[in-house]
């Protein structure tokens, strides 16, 4: 891809193009020649030349009328703007977007319509990476990610040196000759259609129907920003339903934010079964829907950078969780999707301290929904101690406190996550199980982040097709089964902190009729995290009970 340099007859000031002969088109409509100066297949280095002659590179040509098309079919430049509105891609992803919607375009063409864009002001275009003279300025502009993440490599594409972006080089490759263009939303939110948005019918108890009002009341508010803080079970998926359904009639878009494809995958079919007449899709990393246009939709946070201004509305699901927790870059890209004046709420059972922080002093507006759709309380996790568990895992040695538990699960016809803190330790605990309990060989399975079966082995543990899932932190959430316990050995390892071991804890109960779930860490030392987590479902449970649980106790101990 060549850009072009090129200056009007008469100026000084240096513009441009992806496709110049677009410009000169454009130019001699008004009167005016054009001349260009020079070309370069990197788009950085052009924005390079004409920011030390222009200092606001990023505003584009204002063309009060449409350009007539070079020749080309209006209709399929509205149709590739259609497709792309709202979006934050990189020209080889435009490309693949088209594939998958077979539009069918050749490169020169596709160049033309993206540059018409950008003189209509529907498009802008940036670098991807940005360099200039001062190293310490580079920056990917898809991510906002600095010189850390950034290396010198020899492209193929411009054979030139590029800079490349290693952060967040998973979602295509972010270089220096390769340019983001950001498609502006076609309307603003108050002039949008307003249309009915049917739901499938849900029952509320009196804790959620009290936090959908204080919901409600935020939306019509002058703030922007609300944490619903739910224990773990407590329904809130259900909660904010109203919420997007107010906003969907609205004729507004709503995007569904997690930090993992697992919740993802969890949450599509319920949403989809409450929204059985709306178009909502799924985006996650090999996702067939990412390329789809809807106005609901359910996405990784990483998915999320693909879009510009396009959202009236997010769900951020875990906030707290990795990779989104403490991730300016990541945050960067998640607000870039967002309108200016767009609403968020953030979904946690366990905010960290600097929010609770903010939240004593009122800087942050909250709705506490602390009780448990079926009204009973959170499972308290019991501390059991086991020294050299490493050792009697590799020798195959008797463990009572791992046998004792195996038997409460098969005694009351449940299914138990295991978890444990290192990958290694997955393949480990599977053999010692599977040895030291044959009846169940065919019945274990373990998981990990860098495990290709990870969804098929998680949709047949919610088949029931498995009874034990041997499982990393990767699980901690968003993985819901009816008869859960949950044993988590290694308990002392740093890996398990105390929001980690809360929403572990919070796999089991979720069930009105199932309420034999045990919570166990397995530990040679007790920890702050053990403790602290401790605490807090016992905090959580006193406060829960002032609202009126439906029952004082009903989780064996």
């Amino acid at each position: 891809m060549e850009m072009f340099i090129y200056q009007c007859e008469g100026d000084d000031q240096l513009r441009f193009s992806l496709a110049f002969e677009v410009d000169e088109y454009a130019w001699r409509n008004r009167g005016r020649l054009v001349k260009p100066i020079f070309q370069t297949r990197s788009i950085a280095k052009a924005f390079w030349y004409v920011k030390r002659n222009q200092p606001d590179t990023y505003t584009s040509l204002t063309y009060s009328r449409p350009i007539w098309k070079c020749g080309q079919q209006i209709g399929q430049v509205e149709q590739i703007y259609h497709l792309c509105e709202g979006r934050a891609l990189l020209l080889s992803e435009i490309k693949q977007c088209l594939r998958q919607n077979k539009i069918g375009i050749s490169d020169t063409r596709l160049l033309q319509i993206l540059q018409i864009l950008y003189l209509e002001g529907r498009l802008f275009i940036q670098p991807s990476v940005e360099w200039d003279d001062a190293v310490t300025d580079w920056c990917c502009n898809r991510c906002n990610a600095g010189i850390q993440h950034l290396q010198q490599v020899t492209c193929l594409r411009c054979d030139e040196h590029c800079v490349m972006c290693q952060h967040c080089h998973l979602l295509g490759k972010s270089c220096s000759c390769e340019p983001l263009l950001l498609f502006r939303s076609s309307v603003v939110p108050m002039v949008r259609r307003r249309r009915k948005v049917m739901l499938a019918s849900i029952f509320y108890t009196p804790w959620q129907q009290r936090a959908i009002e204080k919901l409600e009341y935020f939306m019509q508010s002058v703030y922007q920003r609300l944490l619903l803080w739910a224990v773990t079970g407590a329904g809130k998926t259900e909660v904010v339903v109203p919420i997007i359904q107010k906003v969907l009639q609205q004729g507004k878009r709503v995007l569904w934010v997690t930090p993992r494809k697992d919740v993802v995958l969890e949450l599509i079919p319920r949403l989809r079964q409450i929204f059985y007449q709306e178009r909502l899709i799924g985006m996650y990393g090999g996702s067939r829907e990412n390329w789809i246009k809807a106005d609901f939709v359910v996405a990784t946070v990483h998915q999320a950078m693909r879009f510009h201004q396009f959202f009236d509305l997010v769900i951020v699901d875990e906030v707290d969780a990795f990779p989104l927790y403490r991730n300016r870059m990541l945050d960067s890209g998640l607000r870039r999707s967002l309108h200016p004046r767009a609403k968020e709420i953030y979904l946690t059972a366990t905010p960290p301290a600097e929010w609770k922080s903010l939240l004593k002093q009122r800087l942050l507006q909250v709705v506490m929904l602390p009780v448990r759709y079926h009204g009973k309380p959170l499972p308290v996790p019991r501390i059991i101690y086991e020294w050299s568990l490493s050792r009697k895992l590799v020798k195959q040695k008797d463990i009572p406190a791992i046998t004792s538990f195996v038997r409460q699960v098969q005694r009351t016809y449940g299914q138990a996550f295991i978890f444990v803190p290192r990958i290694r330790d997955v393949e480990l605990v599977c053999r010692w199980l599977r040895i030291q309990h044959p009846e169940l060989k065919n019945r274990i399975a373990g998981v990990h982040a860098r495990c290709a079966e990870r969804s098929r082995m998680v949709e047949l543990f919610r088949q029931q097709k498995l009874d034990f899932l041997v499982t990393t932190t990767i699980l901690e959430r968003g993985v819901t089964v009816p008869t859960a316990h949950v044993l988590v050995l290694f308990a002392e390892h740093s890996v398990f902190e105390r929001a980690t071991l809360v929403q572990i804890a919070g796999r089991v109960g979720r069930a009105a009729h199932y309420q034999q779930g045990q919570v166990i860490f397995l530990t040679s030392q007790r920890t702050e995290a053990q403790v602290q987590a401790i605490q807090e479902c016992k905090r959580l449970n006193i406060f829960g009970k002032k609202e009126g649980f439906s029952e004082r106790e009903a989780y064996c101990q």
